[in-house]
């Protein structure tokens, strides 16, 4: 759990990155705020992390309504707008907004702040952003970080952080990867 405005969970694949986004989206959105979920296209915004949404709305029991033409889930209050890092202009003159999760976030465009963080606004509106990745060295996100630690808090682990992949698994992970940086960054 992080107060900061900007967080980022940089980490490596099979960690549950989404799993945590899709947590954070929920905890949100059932307290009635607005959400912008983003995700690097619209088949992963609607197979992985909207999936995930759903499958934690399950998990407690909430009906909520899901628009899957506008990418748009409601219940009470609380709503979910869906958008993707090609299409991140839909999100202008979205206001009021209380948390933007960025799922894979090292893959947007380096403009993700100036069009997404002016949506986090609106009378007792403190706004927070949740980047979640795996790291991506050279991303413009990943040079972000480095240039202002300032402005973000960076969380990190390892794919082998997580105790549901198996030991056979990251053993045929490391065997077949063959690039030093990438099993290093994993």
């Amino acid at each position: 759990q992080s107060n900061a405005p900007i967080t980022y969970l940089c980490c490596g694949r099979g960690f549950g990155k989404s799993f945590v986004a899709s947590l954070l989206i929920v905890i949100n959105f059932l307290q009635g705020k607005r959400i912008i979920a983003l995700a690097q296209n619209f088949k992963a915004l609607n197979e992985v992390l909207f999936q995930e949404i759903r499958n934690r709305l399950d998990e407690v029991h909430v009906q909520a309504h899901f628009d899957k033409n506008a990418m748009k889930i409601t219940y009470g209050n609380g709503v979910i707008y869906g958008a993707s890092y090609e299409g991140l202009e839909s999100v202008r003159g979205l206001s009021k907004i209380s948390l933007a999760v960025c799922d894979e976030a090292a893959l947007s465009p380096p403009k993700l702040f100036e069009t997404l963080t002016p949506c986090l606004r609106g009378d007792g509106i403190t706004g927070q952003v949740r980047l979640l990745s795996t790291p991506r060295r050279g991303s413009w996100l990943n040079l972000y970080c480095k240039e202002h630690p300032d402005k973000v808090e960076i969380i990190t682990a390892t794919t082998k952080d997580n105790k549901l992949i198996t030991e056979e698994q990251l053993q045929l992970m490391r065997a077949t990867i063959v690039n030093p940086e990438i099993v290093k960054q994993e």
